[in-house]
């Protein structure tokens, strides 16, 4: 009974701390992705 209940509260405690990482991960994934796209655009511009 106690293993079972320190494997939950170790899973629990993993996985609050994985969702913050997980969300900033996706946002610094959206933000390179919007660097990435609009740096072609900027050479381009530039060229001109």
């Amino acid at each position: 009974m106690a293993i079972s209940e320190y494997a939950f509260a170790l899973c629990a405690l993993l996985g609050t701390l994985l969702v913050p990482f997980f969300v900033l991960y996706q946002m610094l994934r959206i933000k390179r992705r919007a660097i990435r796209v609009s740096a072609p655009t900027s050479t381009r511009d530039e060229k001109r």
